[in-house]
């Protein structure tokens, strides 16, 4: 599974906007990320994964499958997402 395969799935009930920001990207960078399938600088990676809750290494190994290795999230109460 890939990187982006995975920030999708954890961000598909959350506004990708919020959790930009909440990652220090722009308001679009997500998004853009996601829909280009542009490369993910490690910085990019490691703010996401702290934001969304989960080990960055599990992230950004794209042999590491589904269900993510899950840390503490660092993204507000209000934009997290509700999926299991």
């Amino acid at each position: 599974m890939t990187i982006h395969e995975k920030i999708e799935r954890l961000t598909q009930l959350s506004n990708r906007s919020a959790v930009s920001k909440a990652a220090g990207l722009g308001s679009s960078s997500l998004t853009t990320m996601l829909y280009r399938k542009s490369d993910v600088a490690a910085s990019s990676a490691a703010s996401l994964a702290r934001v969304l809750g989960v080990d960055p290494g599990w992230l950004i190994d794209d042999t590491r499958e589904w269900p993510p290795v899950r840390v503490e999230a660092r993204m507000p109460t209000a934009i997290q997402s509700t999926a299991a």
